[in-house]
């Protein structure tokens, strides 16, 4: 009997062959011994067992924190989800950046913070940096950090990013968690001019933003006549012109069932439609240099005004497909959000291509409700490419503050369209 073993230890690969020709059964065994001991001697290790990484085990009350220009004081806490919270607040690594200088590090004082990768220490009681401060705060629960903002008299926006570790466990390694805070640059307070409409005719006035980015109407007129449009039951938004709002109420019964249509997903996968290429383009052009002349829907969303800076955008080819992003800090743009198109270039009339965008993460956690905060975007066979250059042009209901910088998640699909959205 001859029995040929394999044995493969990584690079060099090294075979080791062992010839049993007639042996007995002792003799087997004892060649079988012996090879193990080669085998332990060659220094064959199991790479998997090696110790356990940083895990991501640990929650904050809030992960992504987006604060205004003004001065501000506020905790931080983390939620006891069943793992072994840390005694102390461990810092590993601390980064601070802003537009012009993304990612850079700064190593403050040896005492208390440094960038070693291998290592981490316990901040002390209190750690002051230049416009932010931490402070500890000792409870008798899960931790917690008070941080302090000095105010930002900049128009540029910075950002600290926390990652907070316990200490080494041999058995179940380095549990971590981070929390990002952003501080808003001082807004651009230039006037610009906000447009509405509601029922058919179309409303407008010049406004600019506070330090707090609050909108300030020029008009008080037009501020009055918002607010009292926005008491109405049932109010809805939805964007399917240029930098237009419209405003739908339980009173517009027609436009409320056409806008309900919009919402639901295509669900006939035997349905075609055919495309309609070189289809004029609006004044928001940029905000389509993304699209595909083969798709049939197309979204995008920019970090800056007039569709530009960091971007995610998404061509879709059937009526079937949908993109959603439940989180956008999954794709660096949480909170972040200033400009976006919306396309379709499908001939069929009773198709559009709608983008809905949520205030919170997870589409508002799965909450459809209005006063939650959302808005659609659609784009037609009528209005095909729809942009807004500036969501600081569209307010928010019931809030003094607009859609700038406030998207957290999103939806783009094909929905089922009726021009009396229009015509009421």
């Amino acid at each position: 009997m001859i029995i040929e073993i394999y044995i493969f230890f990584g690079f060099p690969l090294q075979v080791c062959m062992i010839k049993l020709n007639e042996m007995k059964k002792i003799d087997l065994i004892i060649s079988l011994f012996f090879l193990s001991v080669i085998i332990s001697l060659t220094g064959c290790d199991d790479q998997s067992a090696s110790v356990v990484g940083p895990v991501n085990n640990y929650t904050f009350e809030v992960e992504d924190t987006v604060v205004s220009a003004l001065s501000h004081e506020f905790e931080v806490g983390m939620i006891d989800e069943g793992y072994e919270l840390p005694r102390d607040w461990s810092f590993w690594r601390l980064q601070i950046w802003d537009n012009t200088k993304p990612m850079e590090e700064y190593k403050i004082d040896e005492n208390w913070i440094f960038i070693s990768k291998d290592k981490y220490i316990s901040i002390p009681d209190g750690i002051d940096y230049d416009w932010i401060s931490f402070r500890k705060i000792i409870t008798d629960g899960t931790p917690k950090l008070k941080v302090i903002l000095k105010e930002n008299d900049t128009m540029e926006q910075r950002t600290v990013k926390i990652s907070v570790y316990n200490e080494w466990d041999n058995k179940n390694g380095l549990s971590f968690g981070e929390v990002i805070i952003t501080q808003k640059g001082r807004p651009d307070s230039t006037p610009y001019e906000m447009k509405v409409r509601y029922k058919g005719k179309i409303y407008s006035s010049m406004v600019h933003q506070d330090i707090e980015e609050n909108i300030i109407f020029e008009d008080s007129e037009f501020e009055a006549f918002i607010k009292e449009i926005e008491s109405h039951a049932g109010i809805e938004m939805v964007i399917y012109e240029d930098d237009i709002v419209d405003y739908i109420d339980n009173s517009d019964k027609t436009a409320k069932a056409a806008l309900k249509k919009v919402y639901e997903k295509f669900n006939d996968p035997s349905r075609t439609c055919p495309l309609e290429l070189d289809l004029p383009m609006t004044r928001g052009q940029d905000g389509f240099r993304f699209m595909e002349s083969g798709a049939l829907g197309y979204c995008a969303m920019f970090d800056d005004k007039n569709y530009s800076d960091t971007h995610v955008y998404s061509n879709l080819y059937n009526l079937m497909e949908s993109y959603d992003i439940q989180y956008f800090r999954s794709v660096g743009l949480n909170d972040k959000v200033t400009s976006l198109a919306v396309g379709y270039n499908g001939f069929d009339a009773k198709v559009c291509a709608v983008l809905t965008i949520w205030e919170d993460s997870y589409f508002n956690f799965e909450d459809y409700d209005r006063t939650k905060h959302r808005i659609s975007i659609v784009a037609t066979k009528e209005n095909p490419r729809v942009g807004v250059g500036s969501l600081k042009s569209v307010k928010c209901i019931n809030s003094s503050n607009s859609w700038n910088d406030r998207i957290s998640s999103s939806s783009f699909h094909f929905g089922y369209y009726d021009k009396s959205l229009k015509d009421y």
